[in-house]
């Protein structure tokens, strides 16, 4: 009884462990797939080619999407998009400006 009692908690140990460096694993290269994606759908918009994308390195809602803000030059100054894009399968869509209200 007691061996399979230590099998059971070196299983869960070991699947733990497995989903822990697998989620980091998986977020690593985000930043990098998401900013190129962010700089194509940039060009989708029409923005100048010396567009600048910056993007998270962390989906923090878990949607598939993370933060990125598209920064382009213009003669009035900067223009700054804030834009969503999923590294995973690829694509991005322009952010909507969330304000929580207070609750009651």
């Amino acid at each position: 009884m007691r061996n399979s009692d230590g099998t059971i908690v070196a299983t869960i140990l070991a699947i733990t462990i497995f989903f822990v460096v697998g989620a980091f694993w998986w977020n690593t290269g985000w930043k990098e797939d998401s900013e190129r994606e962010a700089l194509a759908f940039a060009q989708e918009l029409g923005l100048p080619e010396n567009t600048k994308a910056t993007c998270t390195d962390r989906d923090t809602d878990g949607d598939g999407y993370v933060s990125c803000t598209l920064h382009s030059p213009g003669e009035d100054g900067p223009t700054i998009t804030p834009v969503d894009c999923a590294p995973v399968w690829g694509g991005c869509r322009i952010t909507v400006p969330r304000v929580p209200m207070g609750r009651k």
